[in-house]
């Protein structure tokens, strides 16, 4: 998350606000990582294999999301993943 928090305090303030710079590169991180762990999460075998990053990941999603709040961000959640995490 350390390249949010550059991005919200050295790049988006080099850009127009028209630009949304941020609302750009929160989007593409949100997809990417979606992209990255929702396959893992669906894989059941794994999950047991490894059961703590469930919790380590609904962990990381708090602390994303309280970012997101502190940076004014629309959108603050991961819906999806959040379903595959706690069916």
């Amino acid at each position: 998350m350390n390249d949010l928090i550059i991005v919200i305090e050295n790049l988006a303030p080099c850009f127009p606000p028209e630009m949304n710079i941020f609302e750009l590169y929160e989007t593409k991180y949100k997809t990417n990582v979606e992209n990255l762990v929702i396959p893992f999460l669906e894989n059941k075998k794994k999950i047991t294999e490894s059961p703590g990053i469930l919790i380590i990941l609904a962990s990381w999603l708090d602390k994303y999301e309280d970012l997101m709040k502190r940076a004014g961000a629309k959108e603050t959640d991961y819906l999806e993943l959040k379903m595959v995490i706690f069916e």
